[in-house]
Protein backbone atom coordinates (compact mmCIF):
# COMPACT_ATOMS: atom_id res chain seq x y z
CA UNK A 1 0.00 0.00 0.00
CA UNK A 2 1.29 3.45 -0.93
CA UNK A 3 2.23 5.69 1.97
CA UNK A 4 1.86 9.48 2.14
CA UNK A 5 4.77 11.50 0.80
CA UNK A 6 4.11 14.52 3.03
CA UNK A 7 1.87 15.48 5.94
CA UNK A 8 0.29 18.93 5.94
CA UNK A 9 -1.52 19.08 9.27
CA UNK A 10 -3.57 22.16 10.03
CA UNK A 11 -4.69 22.19 13.69
CA UNK A 12 -4.78 18.39 13.63
CA UNK A 13 -6.72 16.08 15.89
CA UNK A 14 -4.05 13.65 17.07
CA UNK A 15 -5.41 12.39 20.38
CA UNK A 16 -8.75 11.47 21.90
CA UNK A 17 -8.20 13.40 25.13
CA UNK A 18 -10.20 16.32 26.50
CA UNK A 19 -7.88 16.97 29.45
CA UNK A 20 -4.94 18.79 27.91
CA UNK A 21 -3.63 22.28 28.65
CA UNK A 22 -5.14 23.72 25.46
CA UNK A 23 -8.51 22.02 26.03
CA UNK A 24 -8.56 23.48 29.53
CA UNK A 25 -7.56 26.97 28.28
CA UNK A 26 -10.00 26.96 25.36
CA UNK A 27 -12.92 24.86 26.61
CA UNK A 28 -15.37 27.59 25.61
CA UNK A 29 -13.53 29.09 22.65
CA UNK A 30 -15.33 29.72 19.40
CA UNK A 31 -15.80 28.45 16.78
CA UNK A 32 -14.50 25.15 18.16
CA UNK A 33 -15.00 24.30 21.79
CA UNK A 34 -14.88 21.23 24.01
CA UNK A 35 -18.59 20.25 23.88
CA UNK A 36 -18.45 20.47 20.09
CA UNK A 37 -15.44 18.16 19.97
CA UNK A 38 -17.11 15.71 22.34
CA UNK A 39 -20.21 15.72 20.12
CA UNK A 40 -18.06 15.07 17.04
CA UNK A 41 -16.24 12.14 18.62
CA UNK A 42 -19.52 10.61 19.83
CA UNK A 43 -20.68 10.57 16.21
CA UNK A 44 -17.34 9.47 14.78
CA UNK A 45 -16.37 6.62 17.12
CA UNK A 46 -18.31 3.43 17.69
CA UNK A 47 -17.30 3.61 21.35
CA UNK A 48 -14.98 5.74 23.51
CA UNK A 49 -12.51 2.82 23.50
CA UNK A 50 -11.99 3.40 19.77
CA UNK A 51 -10.32 6.69 20.70
CA UNK A 52 -7.24 4.76 21.85
CA UNK A 53 -6.68 3.37 18.35
CA UNK A 54 -3.56 5.02 16.82
CA UNK A 55 -5.53 5.53 13.58
CA UNK A 56 -7.79 7.87 15.57
CA UNK A 57 -5.12 9.08 17.99
CA UNK A 58 -1.75 8.92 16.21
CA UNK A 59 -0.16 10.58 19.24
CA UNK A 60 -0.72 7.26 21.03
CA UNK A 61 1.12 5.20 18.41
CA UNK A 62 4.08 3.41 19.99
CA UNK A 63 6.43 4.30 17.12
CA UNK A 64 6.25 7.11 14.55
CA UNK A 65 9.52 6.18 12.84
CA UNK A 66 9.36 6.21 9.06
CA UNK A 67 6.37 8.53 8.71
CA UNK A 68 6.41 11.20 6.02
CA UNK A 69 7.89 14.65 6.73
CA UNK A 70 5.35 17.12 8.08
CA UNK A 71 4.26 20.69 8.44
CA UNK A 72 2.12 21.19 11.55
CA UNK A 73 0.13 24.41 11.88
CA UNK A 74 -1.54 25.28 15.18
CA UNK A 75 -3.47 28.25 16.59
CA UNK A 76 -3.26 29.61 20.13
CA UNK A 77 -7.04 29.77 20.61
CA UNK A 78 -7.72 26.14 19.79
CA UNK A 79 -8.52 23.19 22.07
CA UNK A 80 -6.32 20.96 19.86
CA UNK A 81 -3.19 23.14 19.96
CA UNK A 82 -1.44 21.01 22.58
CA UNK A 83 -2.00 17.69 20.82
CA UNK A 84 -0.88 19.06 17.44
CA UNK A 85 2.33 20.40 18.93
CA UNK A 86 2.89 17.21 20.94
CA UNK A 87 2.52 15.20 17.74
CA UNK A 88 5.12 17.40 16.02
CA UNK A 89 7.51 16.78 18.94
CA UNK A 90 6.91 13.02 18.77
CA UNK A 91 7.58 13.03 15.03
CA UNK A 92 10.85 14.91 15.61
CA UNK A 93 11.80 12.42 18.30
CA UNK A 94 11.24 9.62 15.79
CA UNK A 95 13.62 11.26 13.32
CA UNK A 96 10.92 12.67 11.04
CA UNK A 97 11.57 16.08 9.47
CA UNK A 98 8.97 18.47 10.92
CA UNK A 99 8.21 22.15 10.53
CA UNK A 100 5.86 23.31 13.27
CA UNK A 101 4.34 26.78 13.48
CA UNK A 102 1.98 28.17 16.11
CA UNK A 103 0.03 31.23 15.00
CA UNK A 104 -0.49 33.54 17.96
CA UNK A 105 -3.79 35.29 18.63
CA UNK A 106 -5.87 33.31 16.17
CA UNK A 107 -8.53 30.65 16.62
CA UNK A 108 -9.29 27.28 15.13
CA UNK A 109 -10.44 27.71 11.51
CA UNK A 110 -8.30 30.82 10.95
CA UNK A 111 -6.50 29.01 8.10
CA UNK A 112 -9.61 29.20 5.90
CA UNK A 113 -9.99 32.99 6.30
CA UNK A 114 -7.15 34.65 4.37
CA UNK A 115 -9.35 37.54 3.21
CA UNK A 116 -9.95 38.70 6.79
CA UNK A 117 -7.04 37.28 8.82
CA UNK A 118 -3.53 38.18 7.64
CA UNK A 119 -2.00 35.25 9.54
CA UNK A 120 -4.18 32.89 7.50
CA UNK A 121 -2.61 34.22 4.32
CA UNK A 122 0.84 33.72 5.87
CA UNK A 123 -0.01 30.17 6.97
CA UNK A 124 -1.38 29.27 3.55
CA UNK A 125 1.73 30.65 1.85
CA UNK A 126 3.96 28.62 4.16
CA UNK A 127 1.88 25.47 3.62
CA UNK A 128 1.97 25.96 -0.14
CA UNK A 129 5.73 26.51 -0.17
CA UNK A 130 6.28 23.42 1.98
CA UNK A 131 4.10 21.30 -0.32
CA UNK A 132 5.88 22.62 -3.41
CA UNK A 133 9.25 21.80 -1.84
CA UNK A 134 8.07 18.33 -0.85
CA UNK A 135 6.88 17.56 -4.36
CA UNK A 136 9.77 19.25 -6.15
CA UNK A 137 7.87 22.15 -7.68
Amino acid sequence: MAQPVYQLLVYPITNYDFDTPSYNENAEAVPLYEPGMMWSFRHYLNSPQDGADPRVSPLRAPDLTGLAPATVITATVDPMRYEGEAYAQRLRGAGVAVKSMRYEGVMHEFFSMPLVIAKAKQAQAMAGADLCAAFGN
